[in-house]
């Protein structure tokens, strides 16, 4: 795993965007909160909403967690919204990490 030195958030979203296209995901939403920072690193949280079929969040899901790059899931929300077709409606929080604290 990688700690960019700074936060690259627009690169980071491009790759999650990638990776939710080759999952078929639908409706991708994302917003970040306020950058914190230690004497080591900075984190910078980000909330995504996005739904698909299960399996295809779950395939996301390993291939986010798969990125070179430190994350680090913190939240997730998975809602069905519709059992027959395995519709799920997803609000994952995690935390992006950098190293410059």
């Amino acid at each position: 795993m990688k700690m960019p030195k700074q936060a690259d958030l627009p690169q980071f979203l491009g790759e999650v965007t990638q990776i939710s296209r080759t999952a078929s995901l639908r409706g991708l939403d994302s917003t970040h909160g306020l950058p914190s920072s230690s004497d080591l690193f900075g984190e910078l949280p980000i909330k995504l909403k996005f739904t698909g079929e299960f399996m295809n969040v779950v395939s996301f899901l390993r291939q986010v967690e798969g990125m070179n790059r430190l994350t680090r899931v913190r939240d997730i929300d998975i809602k069905s919204t519709d059992p027959k077709l395995g519709l799920v409606e997803v609000e994952l929080t995690m935390n992006i990490y950098f190293a410059e604290g």
